[in-house]
């Protein structure tokens, strides 16, 4: 059986998208007050800048198709090991 989903004619607000992706973490623990165990690693302000940058280099380009995106790293562990 097929489905087909119908986009409506009208979307979801930005902010309102915002505050449901905020509502979905609320359970979470608060790392970055720093009294969580687990695997979290902050490695400072200016290394969270970088990765931001370096994530929205990629963000839209798609890795399911490199021959179209030769620009994607394989392993995006390449531009950090030496």
């Amino acid at each position: 059986m097929k489905t087909h989903h119908i986009l409506p004619e009208e979307g979801t607000s930005g902010a309102d998208l915002i505050e449901r992706l905020q509502a979905f973490k609320s359970d979470d623990a608060r790392w970055d007050l720093g009294r969580v165990f687990g695997f979290v690693y902050h490695p400072g302000n200016h290394y969270v800048k970088l990765s931001e940058e370096y994530l929205n280099a990629f963000l839209y380009e798609s890795t399911l198709n490199p021959s179209t995106f030769p620009s994607l790293p394989e392993d995006p562990r390449a531009f950090f090991l030496p």
